[in-house]
């Protein structure tokens, strides 16, 4: 996905990246049930606090939107694949979290580019890290050192959370 008009976002990778971490912490050890409603709660909403920060950090984007998709599409459905059965239903949850935002401000003006599809939008953005006084997003090449340090952040720290609990989260990894 792409920075869409005046006001974008990260890209969705690191969005992704985070709802994959956020499942990691949440998931259930083999054999223990996940369908709790209050935990696929806090997933979900985690997301979108997580969605919030990391727009409201100054960034750019280091990806093209198709790169972007392709590498989005390909990491949940891999770390679908590999999780445990009973963390599937966790894992979407935290990633719709996680991308819930951009679908709500921008998912009609998305569309509409990329699709040509006329979907109705609001004249006005929901989420106040989409407004333009709260993005961190950067569009004139400048701070681009300080991005990288906030993407390879989220990276490292989703990478680490995710180690921690691959246990809980994947089936059969050492």
């Amino acid at each position: 996905m792409v920075a869409v008009g005046k006001f974008g976002k990260m890209n969705v990778i690191f969005h992704t990246l985070g709802s994959i971490a956020t499942a990691a912490v949440l998931s259930a050890k083999p054999g223990e049930k996940t369908s709790n409603l209050k935990k696929l709660a806090v997933g979900f909403f985690v997301g979108i606090l997580l969605h919030g920060i990391l727009d409201l950090l100054p960034h750019n984007y280091p990806l093209s939107s198709t790169l972007d998709v392709f590498f989005t599409l390909f990491l949940l459905a891999l770390t679908i694949f590999l999780a445990q059965k009973q963390n599937r239903i966790l894992i979407l949850v935290c990633f719709v979290g996680a991308i819930f935002p951009d679908l709500v401000d921008l998912g009609a003006e998305i569309a509409n580019k990329h699709l040509g599809i006329p979907f109705p939008q609001f004249s006005f953005k929901i989420f106040p890290w989409h407004w333009k006084e709260y993005s961190g997003s950067i569009y004139d090449g400048t701070r681009n050192f300080e991005s990288l340090i906030y993407h390879s952040l989220v990276f490292l720290i989703s990478f680490l959370l995710i180690y921690f609990y691959r246990n809980k989260l994947f089936s059969n990894l050492p």
